[in-house]
């Protein structure tokens, strides 16, 4: 219980990735890069802590276009939690 109660408390959604054809380009971006597989969320390109391990973090969509409207930094989008007004939708 003792490492399960670990990864809860911790848990930020990544997930370990390796892929064998990356797309070079999108790992060398200068910029967030973000990939559509149709779902109702994107995956995020992301290095997990000092290790450089390359990893995905799942990104809902909703919450994406709302931080796309209001951060004013490219780097910032997707990076804040809190709780999002409810969808007029």
């Amino acid at each position: 219980m003792e490492i399960e109660d670990e990864v809860h408390r911790t848990y930020r959604g990544h997930h370990q990735s390796g892929w064998v054809r990356p797309t070079r380009t999108w790992l060398d971006a200068a910029c967030p890069v973000y990939v559509d597989f149709g779902e109702d969320f994107l995956i995020k390109l992301e290095t997990y802590d000092e290790s450089g391990l390359p990893c995905v973090r799942r990104v809902a969509k909703r919450k994406f276009v709302h931080d796309v409207m209001v951060e004013t930094r490219a780097d910032a989008i997707t990076m804040r939690f809190y709780r999002l007004p409810p969808s007029s939708i």
